[in-house]
């Protein structure tokens, strides 16, 4: 893979990630903490994005040393467990801080991207899926 196709999954990603954020902007704090998706609110949600980036960019960096990476484990029928467990100490977070959480966790997945070798990024490398999966979160929750 070119260093244009790196760069350009990347950007994509970036784009995501501002489509999301003007998704939330602007909505009061009051309104954030109201259920409204199942039995969570657009702050969890925020805070969803936000615990999956940063378990994301561990990840990232687990591969760019060859290591086995967390999301190895995954399985699609386990995803609520998943999901508890990684918002589940965000939920207790004020949503100022909920939204602060969302650059900080985004910047360390696009710092530890950027350490990950081309070559990672070549088709059948778990890095090109991860990122597929990790735009479609974001437009989906957007």
């Amino acid at each position: 893979m070119t260093s244009e196709a790196k760069a350009k999954a990347l950007a994509d990603l970036a784009a995501a990630h501002v489509g999301f954020k003007e998704a939330v902007r602007g909505i009061p704090e009051d309104k954030l903490v109201i259920p409204m998706h199942g039995e969570w609110s657009a702050k969890d949600l925020v805070a969803h994005i936000s615990s999956w980036n940063e378990f994301t960019a561990l990840d990232m960096r687990r591969l760019a040393r060859g290591h086995v990476p967390c999301i190895a484990a995954f399985r699609e029928a386990d995803v609520n467990e998943w999901n508890a467990f990684l918002v589940r100490p965000r939920k207790l977070f004020p949503a100022g801080q909920v939204m602060a959480e969302l650059e900080g966790c985004y910047d360390a997945l696009a710092e530890a991207l950027g350490a990950v070798p081309q070559a990672m990024f070549e088709p059948g490398h778990m890095v090109g899926n991860i990122l597929l999966i990790v735009g479609g979160h974001y437009r989906e929750h957007a």
